[in-house]
């Protein structure tokens, strides 16, 4: 493993690095001096670039910070309080989340479990068998293939979703979206259900039906926002 360390801000040198190592687990934290009334400099910072092998499990925590990952094979954990989480490349499981910062993830492949308070929901070019996406104030964008027997979840409160996925993809659809639009490119195969009618409730505006015949769940609500399911 190779680690570089920059320090950005005056009196960073007060700032401290430790690494540890136990059996083939390594885990580093970025130690802060005491912060005192009359020390007026209480802003530190300090980029970390880490090269680790790419068959490697990451765990990583920021308060502030950027958190980055590119091109893992293995489980990737990244939670960050007011910084972006930005994930690329990696194949395996994905843990991502965000008080006030924006979640990105590219190129992924394997499964998906991302949260953001505040911010926007990305995730573009990927090919998984699980996502589960929250947002309270956020959109939610997905471009993913899916797996037949697969399962998504996406919600958001005050956000819209908008999911592109492939034209032949087989999927049952539930989409809530009470208050706001609902638009597909697909054709949906609505089921009748006792009584002849149709299977969707519009005074909740929940929709059930199925896509080409039906397959992988995709689970969509939003209770201020708009759903959109594209083709890509």
């Amino acid at each position: 493993m190779f680690v570089s360390a920059i320090k950005r801000r005056l009196r960073s040198e007060k700032v401290e690095l430790e690494i540890y190592k136990k059996s083939n687990k390594f885990s580093l934290e970025v130690l802060y001096p005491e912060r005192r009334w009359y020390n007026r400099s209480f802003n530190y910072t300090v980029d970390l670039s880490l090269i680790i092998p790419e068959e490697s499990d990451v765990d990583l925590e920021s308060t502030n910070g950027t958190i980055e990952v590119y091109n893992i094979s293995g489980e990737v954990s990244a939670e960050s309080l007011n910084g972006k989480i930005i994930i690329k490349n990696v194949v395996g499981k994905i843990y991502a989340k965000s008080l006030n910062g924006r979640v990105s993830i590219l190129k992924a492949k394997g499964r998906i479990d991302c949260e953001s308070l505040n911010r926007e929901i990305r995730i573009e070019d990927s090919s998984c068998e699980w996502i589960k996406a929250e947002s309270m104030n956020g959109k939610i964008f997905v471009e993913t293939t899916i797996d037949t027997d697969g399962v998504y979840d996406f919600e958001s409160t005050n956000g819209d979703i908008t999911i592109y996925i492939p034209e032949d993809s087989r999927a049952d659809i539930i989409a809530e979206a009470p208050k706001n639009r609902f638009f597909s490119d697909f054709e949906i195969e609505f089921a009748f259900k006792e009584r002849r009618r149709w299977n969707i409730d519009w005074r909740s505006r929940k929709i059930t039906g199925k896509i080409n015949g039906g397959g992988a769940r995709i689970s969509i609500s939003t209770l201020n926002g708009d759903i959109d399911i594209r083709k890509k």
